[in-house]
């Protein structure tokens, strides 16, 4: 009886919270993603959902998304529109890895700072380690 007893409110506990899941459906171009290629995805402290595609990094709240693409001679633009590998740190900043380099999107600020690499120096990574691009 005991057993029966408890087996019984698992089952309740279970079915309760399988009732108040979240749904979970699929995000894409018709929903304002930017590219349907996703190469990196990352969710911040803040719950924010960031993925990068092969035209620029993707902000999304649950709700919408915002794109952030290169704009031509802006330094505070993306350098270039190809994320392949996002993090973020403690505070909930985020770090990017592009194509020739590196960028880091200070939240708190809504500031983005960008480091990009030579092709020299791509170059020179690539022929002692295979290929880091």
């Amino acid at each position: 009886m005991y057993h029966s007893l408890i087996i019984c409110i698992s089952l309740l506990l279970c079915f309760s919270n399988l009732a108040n899941a979240q749904s979970v459906h699929d995000l894409g171009i018709e929903h304002g993603l930017s590219n349907k290629t996703v190469t990196a995805f990352h969710k911040n402290k803040f719950g924010l959902m960031w993925l990068g595609t092969k035209d620029g990094l993707n902000r999304y709240d649950g709700y919408l998304f915002k794109i952030f693409r290169n704009r031509h001679q802006d330094s505070t633009s993306l350098p270039d529109d190809i994320i392949n590998c996002l993090t973020s740190d403690v505070d909930g900043n985020i770090g990017l890895a592009r194509k020739r380099g590196w960028a880091s999107w200070t939240f708190v600020l809504n500031h983005l700072t960008a480091y990009v690499m030579s092709m020299k120096l791509v170059n020179r990574l690539n022929s002692k380690t295979g290929s880091i691009i």
